[in-house]
């Protein structure tokens, strides 16, 4: 275990969460965004907030279960979904809006399987036979099928952002962030509290390798998450 930043003896870099929390008046009948704010009153150190623009806001906890679900490449990355990982990843690797968006017909795509395959590969290390298991392969065209989400598994807007409050570098190189879950609406900057752990290359790259969630909140966590 080697040192982030801080004090010789500490190997960790934390923060010391300050948050004020408060709700606008609404008058009844009131149909619009929610009246809820936050503001962060201790600033996330900027080691912090640099590790989480890179690794955790383009993921965040919409449309998908990564921080709130314990999974592993070790164990075949159950129980994330690979289509849901797919829009999200697409996104994060080129730069570009995802072009297969919420349907609200019921439309199918086929994708490329290399086009598919490299999205995943290039943050999950996940083998052609792991996805073709867990999706809908079609050899006779070499492509995936794909169903954008549609109103029957979207979600409610406002969901939580992740924060990155601490970060320790393993004794393989890996990096293990403490993500917490800041979910404004529910008057909460700990919805849900996990260990990412992401390995990173000397290119640039990186590939996230397992999640565990240490705190749950009873009716709280995962309450905005819509499984497909």
């Amino acid at each position: 275990m080697q040192k982030i930043h801080g004090s010789p003896a500490d190997a960790t870099l934390a923060a010391v969460k300050s948050d004020f929390l408060f709700e606008q008046y609404r008058e009844p009948g009131y149909d619009g965004p929610p009246g809820e704010f936050g503001f962060r009153v201790e600033p996330l150190d900027s080691t912090l907030r640099a590790l989480n623009e890179r690794y955790t806001l383009p993921i965040g906890y919409t449309l998908n279960n990564m921080f709130i679900t314990d999974w592993s490449e070790d164990t075949g990355f159950q129980p994330l979904d690979f289509y849901d990982m797919y829009a999200i990843m697409y996104e994060m690797k080129y730069g570009t809006p995802f072009p297969y968006q919420v349907s609200f017909s019921g439309e199918e795509y086929e994708i490329p399987a290399q086009e598919f395959e490299n999205v995943l590969k290039t943050y999950l290390a996940v083998d052609t036979d792991m996805i073709r298991e867990r999706t809908i392969y079609h050899s006779n065209t070499d492509s995936y099928l794909y169903q954008p989400r549609d109103m029957g598994n979207a979600e409610q807007p406002y969901q939580p952002v992740p924060e990155v409050t601490a970060c320790e570098e393993l004794s393989d190189g890996t990096l293990k962030l403490t993500v917490e879950a800041v979910w404004i609406r529910q008057f909460t900057d700990r919805a849900a509290v996990s260990e990412l752990v992401v390995r990173t290359a000397g290119n640039g790259s990186f590939q996230y390798v397992s999640n565990h969630v240490t705190l749950t909140v009873d009716g709280v966590t995962g309450l905005w998450h819509t499984p497909r």
